[in-house]
């Protein structure tokens, strides 16, 4: 139906029609159009010529619990002291919120500035989409929209425990002149925002005056943002173009992967909990000396993440060997029970990365030493650089995947970690990739050594190392000190977890044959 057919009236065009055109014209919007109106339905129009103009301080378009409903092709115009969102999708008791699509325009009123008719547009106080979960899921919806002069672009919010906003789209969103944070992703405590795709986003800061702006706020998990546009053409003010200051809530593992940006940076430190692989220009404003381009750490993820059960939900799955486990409010807590105690996981589905490289972080702090551990065979073991703090560190490890087997993540205690030893992880993460040289992470060896004896009527001696691997017989170092008796040859073999065999080709007769080793793995 055409809206023109109602006189302009589009709730009654909606209420007559699920699918309602607009063509070069302007339509009045003075009160809110809910799910009973918007769900199932489409709002199609032509263009910037077909206009809605939404009239008073509303929230003119309100998916509460709304599916399938697709507003396109039209220009929204809003009275710039409107204070709400234009779109506000929420999943709640009325359901959850899939499958919208939205593209369009949103922009202030344009003000009348001559008599010939010139106009300019007014900085608005609204925010243009915001996607929030309160008890149901916001998923699998479409957003390509163009806003301007805002205080808030698009928000994705996490409202309360449980709540989930996942795999929505994204897709050349423009955003400009803004007061406040072009893109939020704002998670809560026990909540999920994680997997969206944002392509092709372009912002641009243009907002004058002694305040401070937000290009993206970031929280939340395996979120990529590809293709990333960022400008700061403001003459004043502070612009950051990446804020990772939140320390409650959940963010890391998430990925910029492509473009170019201008901005500073809150809280820098805390990009080794994210992936870049963009151009970097920092300024505070245009008219800023900026610093160089850098290249910030690449860290060891691709397009692929795999969170491995983040809150530990499905604890039975997990293997605990010379320690035990259990789930605590914020993770797991490992205690080893005998030396070399071992906690992982089996990642699933192995032969998907056969080939590849796999990167395991994880969130952990213990009594002593632990490190990060990819097992993916008897003699395929290999360990990153060990935690050994009080408090919360992120600690990795890549490995290349070289056969089919079944492969075990997690983590080890050190050799030296005393019985009843402590390791509390917040979470573990597995990636396709791995981590830059860069970064030079270094791989710290287990060590063990000794002496070994064969008595003066056995050809061979069982050294017990201890390790908790099968070790390859080229990491094994043995040397004779002493004579050997009778004995001419030795050498080593039947290595085995724990254990490796010395052997001579006779006997040593009288007194010992005695060998020095050691083990750096």
């Amino acid at each position: 139906m055409k809206v023109s057919v109602v006189n302009g009236d589009l709730a009654l065009a909606l209420s007559l029609s699920k699918i309602v055109t607009l063509d070069v014209e302007t339509v009045t919007l003075t009160s809110t159009l809910c799910r009973k109106s918007l769900y199932d339905a489409s709002i199609i129009g032509i263009g910037d010529l077909s206009v809605i103009k939404v009239v008073g301080n509303i929230n003119p378009f309100d998916l509460q619990g709304t599916q399938r409903c697709t507003i396109k092709d039209v220009k929204i115009i809003v009275d710039e002291n409107n204070e709400n969102d234009i779109f506000k999708i929420t999943g709640n008791h009325e359901g959850e919120c899939i499958n919208n699509t939205i593209s369009c325009t949103i922009t202030p009123v344009p003000e009348i500035i001559d008599a010939v008719g010139n106009t300019r547009l007014p900085q608005g106080k609204f925010t243009g989409v915001r996607l929030v979960s309160e008890t149901s899921g916001v998923h699998n919806n479409n957003i390509n929209v163009n806003i301007e002069n805002c205080r808030n672009g698009i928000v994705m919010e996490a409202a309360t425990a449980d709540a989930w906003v996942t795999h929505n789209l994204f897709y050349g969103c423009y955003i400009k002149q803004f007061t406040g944070t072009a893109f939020s992703i704002q998670e809560g405590g026990s909540t999920s925002i994680i997997n969206n795709i944002i392509s092709d986003l372009r912002i641009v800061d243009l907002a004058e005056g002694n305040i401070e702006k937000t290009g993206i706020k970031l929280s939340g998990m395996a979120n990529v943002f590809s293709n990333l546009q960022i400008f700061n053409d403001a003459k004043t003010g502070t612009f950051y173009w990446l804020d990772l200051s939140a320390t409650d809530i959940r963010s890391y593992n998430n990925s910029f992967i492509g473009g170019g940006v201008e901005g500073l940076i809150k809280d820098e430190t805390k990009m080794i909990d994210h992936y870049f692989n963009l151009n970097i220009v920092k300024r505070a404003h245009s008219l800023t000396e900026f610093d160089s381009k850098f290249a910030p750490v690449r860290y060891g993820k691709s397009f692929i993440s795999n969170i491995l059960d983040n809150n530990f939900n499905r604890i039975e799955n997990y293997i605990g060997q010379n320690c035990s486990f259990e789930k605590t409010s914020n993770g797991v807590k490992v205690t080893q029970t005998s030396q070399f105690g071992k906690f992982y996981v089996n990642l699933l589905e192995p032969s998907k990365y056969f080939g590849k490289y796999v990167t395991v972080t994880m969130k952990v702090k213990s009594s002593y030493k632990v490190f990060p551990i990819i097992v993916n065979s008897d003699v395929s073991f290999l360990h990153g650089t060990p935690n050994h703090t009080q408090e919360y560190e992120i600690i990795s490890v890549s490995k290349r995947i070289d056969n089919n087997n079944l492969t075990q993540i997690g983590l080890v205690f050190d050799v030296n970690a005393p019985i009843g030893s402590i390791a509390e992880i917040d979470w573990i993460v597995v990636n396709e990739g791995r981590l830059s040289p860069n970064e030079n992470v270094p791989n710290i060896p287990y060590k063990a050594k000794g002496i070994a004896e064969i008595i003066a009527t056995e050809n061979k001696v069982i050294v017990n190392h201890g390790l908790p691997f099968t070790i390859p017989l080229d990491c094994i170092n043995v040397s004779p000190i002493n004579n050997l008796g009778q004995s001419k040859k030795w050498w080593i073999d039947q290595s085995s977890e724990g254990k490796f065999s010395i052997f001579v080709d006779s006997a040593p007769g009288t007194g010992l044959a005695k060998f020095a080793w050691n083990i750096e793995y």
